[in-house]
């Protein structure tokens, strides 16, 4: 066979290789951006990606349909070319390509743990170092395991003495009180009685009063009728001694009667004195419970900045008088009179003396109109006036409002240059402005008057080229980042557009990325959002591998589907969940500090995040179609 009739089969064969996986297309199916691949590939990204996907080499969002993946349309031209392929055997071709290893042109198969096209020959000589590598891997995941049970054990044994303690505690509490109130009952009783005694008198008091009224009735009718019987009478006769005697018994009982009220009204009365319950009888003490992280110290002075907090006199001010001295006993202020002392300057760190992150600001809503958004991506604050400036996709402008939400301006196209699809935004210290969009695929870089100064880059999956631009990032130095999540790796250029230097691949162990979706530098640190692989990883300027934050799952300092980032001026790290619909917060040493999620802010898939002037963290929501600001 001749040599063109060897190079028309090779481009045949490139031409019907899946991007994926790198082998002959299987059943291909063709995504609304017209790209292809095999339809088991594209299975593989929906069990991840669910409802929406994007594509690997030119990073558009689509949607999977209901039915799956097998929806999408058969490539025709590719399954013609597929059929004109002698077939000799039932297996597929075998494919003739350089290794990756070897840089050989040999018959090539794919390594299923790292997806690398292999030679037989280097093929047994990876094989062996996989398992060298899962060796050191299964052996550190014994070692860790071991020390972290132990650590475990010992946590347990924590909980349970505080679950005995708090047995105790309840006893005490419930003795102390019920000590408490049988007094009050037995106090209750001795004055009842009391009362019932003066009651009991009182009542035959009113009896002997019923008596004596009756008696004093019958005295005033026979001062009457003896009047009456007196008038005219002469001599001394039977009925006038018999009024005499009367006289005698009654002025005997008027003089008891005199004898027993002065008796008894200078000195009978009730009444009751109501002494009040002491203050500190509302409390009976406090129960105080301590939380602390192992290994991580409580937030001191210098992380709260130069905002300061009221002492305990000056926040019982706020208090009525009547519950001052209770509350300066247990030195406790209701976290309602927690009031801060306002100062001109405010601290830059976004990671404050609060438990709680609340929306003070939302800007915009869905719409056409200037201030609103059609799913807004990327999002950037300018270092010269506080700007915030915002990728407004679906509307293909870049938006800026002032640093109180206020809009300023629209930007949909700079002389002959549009916007399409506009993706990431980034300023730098001088107020340059870097865009990517679909338009050139290319990043394009203004000044902030939006004159076009330079566009870097190009198109590709050569050395110092991207297919997937996803993110830009500057250092001091000016130089430039770049995240090319097509190629699963990060680019640096100069700050004139001259390429540097790469790093970065397909795979999941300490620094290959799959699908990056974020870059930012600070500190002398490449910080990279690993997408595909749920993790933050830290790199230095060079791309030399220093660490990495998170792994897949629900809980706190795990990840789903991470996306922006951004690094306040202590070195806080704003990190957004895009998967668990959250955003996470990270002190400077990359331990964990706190989320922000839940009804308050109510995320509709955040994407990107940036930090304000004033330290407020800003936050863009793809489809909230907004923008909120903490």
């Amino acid at each position: 066979m001749t040599n063109p009739e060897m190079n028309g089969k090779d481009a045949i064969l490139e031409l019907i290789k899946c991007p994926i996986c790198l082998e002959i297309y299987t059943d291909p199916r063709m995504l609304p951006c017209q790209h292809s691949f095999c339809r088991c590939c594209l299975e593989r990204l929906a069990e991840n990606d669910g409802r929406w996907g994007r594509c690997p080499q030119c990073r558009q969002l689509f949607r999977i349909p209901f039915n799956g993946v097998a929806s999408f349309d058969v490539n025709r031209t590719i399954a013609q070319l597929l059929e004109t392929i002698p077939k000799q055997t039932n297996e597929r071709p075998a494919l003739r390509a350089k290794c990756a290893c070897c840089r050989r042109e040999e018959t090539i198969t794919t390594c299923e743990h790292c997806k690398e096209a292999l030679c037989k020959q280097c093929r047994t000589n990876h094989f062996e170092q996989v398992k060298t590598d899962l060796g050191k891997q299964i052996f550190k995941i014994e070692s860790e395991s071991d020390k972290f049970l132990i650590k475990e054990v010992e946590s347990v044994s924590k909980h349970e003495t505080n679950l005995a303690k708090c047995k105790e505690i309840r006893m005490l509490i419930q003795k102390k009180v019920g000590d408490i109130i049988q007094r009050l009952k037995d106090e209750e009783t001795k004055l009842l009685d009391e009362v019932e005694d003066f009651e009991r008198a009182e009542a035959n008091f009113l009896t002997d009063k019923a008596n004596r009224l009756k008696e004093l009735e019958n005295m005033s009718k026979f001062g009457s009728m003896s009047t009456k019987l007196m008038i005219g009478k002469e001599e001394t006769d039977e009925e006038i001694m018999n009024m005499a005697e009367s006289c005698e018994k009654y002025l005997t009982i008027l003089a008891d009667i005199n004898k027993d009220i002065s008796n008894r009204y200078t000195t009978r009365r009730i009444s009751f004195f109501n002494r009040d319950i002491p203050e500190n009888l509302y409390s009976l003490g406090y129960v105080e419970t301590i939380t602390q992280q192992d290994g991580v110290p409580f937030l001191t002075d210098e992380d709260m900045g130069e905002e300061k907090y009221e002492t305990l006199e000056q926040q019982l001010k706020q208090v009525p008088r009547r519950n001052q001295s209770i509350l300066r006993k247990n030195k406790y202020v209701p976290s309602s009179l927690q009031i801060k002392l306002h100062h001109k300057s405010r601290s830059k760190s976004i990671i404050e003396p609060r438990k709680f992150f609340q929306p003070y600001k939302i800007i915009g809503s869905e719409g056409e109109e200037d201030g609103e958004f059609k799913h807004p991506l990327g999002v950037a604050v300018s270092p010269i006036d506080g700007h915030i400036y915002v990728a407004d996709s679906w509307n293909n402008r870049i938006q800026v409002f002032d640093e109180n939400g206020l809009f300023l301006k629209s930007i949909e196209k700079i002389g002959s240059i549009e916007f399409h699809y506009p993706y990431s935004i980034h300023i730098d210290k001088k107020g340059r402005i870097y865009v990517s969009d679909q338009s050139l695929v290319r990043i394009k870089v203004f000044d902030n008057q939006f004159n076009l100064l330079r566009v870097i880059g190009r198109y590709g999956r050569e050395v110092g080229c991207y297919s997937g631009l996803c993110d830009i990032s500057t250092d001091k130095e000016n130089n430039i980042y770049v995240c090319d999540s097509g190629n699963h790796r990060i680019l640096k250029f100069s700050e004139n557009g001259e390429f540097l230097l790469q790093w970065g691949s397909n795979g999941s162990t300490e620094g290959l990325f799959k699908c990056p979706a974020c870059v930012t530098v600070h500190d002398e640190r490449v910080i990279v959002s690993d997408w595909g692989n749920h993790r933050v990883q830290l790199f230095t300027l060079d791309g030399k591998f220093l660490n990495h934050i998170g792994k897949q799952g629900t809980g706190p300092g795990e990840f789903k589907r991470p996306l922006g980032v951004a690094v306040d001026e202590k070195g806080n790290l704003v990190i957004v969940d895009e998967g668990n619909n959250r955003l996470q917060i990270f002190r400077a040493d990359f331990t964990y500090h706190s989320k922000i999620s839940g009804l308050k802010c109510d995320f509709h898939r955040p994407w990107d995040v940036a930090i304000t002037k004033q330290g407020g963290i800003v936050v863009s929501e793809y489809y909230g179609h907004r923008l909120q600001i903490f």
